[in-house]
């Protein structure tokens, strides 16, 4: 290397001892009332999510739930076009009907309390599930 790549490489005033350097900042660990509720928001908000997740397996199996009941249905067809098309809708919408819930209630409580998200999604658990699973194990 050359004295001018050396040069190229440096700043003026490095090798200056008259250059004040800066302090070090101090750091103090004393915990105030500001950090003590950022912990609760941050727990609460890991509460949240895993909740929500949960929930959102509990929907996600009540779907699969839904499409085995329906796939697994011996009934004999309906002779008018109108009752067999009408069934047929309401066995897709039974399959739909987690995922629509779950969907919705986020959707409708969005700017709203944590609890009332858990309350309308707890409820979707009870409204949703289905019950020809449950019962017959079809």
């Amino acid at each position: 290397m050359t004295a001018e790549d050396d040069k190229a490489l440096s700043w003026d005033g490095d090798d200056d001892v008259t250059t004040p350097s800066l302090p070090p900042k101090k750091t103090t660990s004393v915990a105030t009332a500001d950090s003590a509720d950022t912990i609760k928001t941050a727990s609460s908000g890991s509460f949240l999510l895993i909740s929500y997740g949960i929930l959102g397996g509990i929907y996600l199996i009540y779907t699969i739930g839904w499409l085995v009941t329906v796939f697994n249905d011996n009934r004999k067809p309906f002779d008018d076009f109108l009752t067999e098309f009408m069934y047929q809708v309401g066995e897709y919408l039974a399959i739909a009907s987690p995922v629509l819930w779950f969907v919705t209630a986020l959707l409708l409580t969005r700017g709203r309390k944590p609890i009332v998200r858990l309350l309308a999604l707890v409820l979707g658990v009870i409204v949703v599930i289905p019950w020809p699973f449950v019962l017959l194990g079809a």
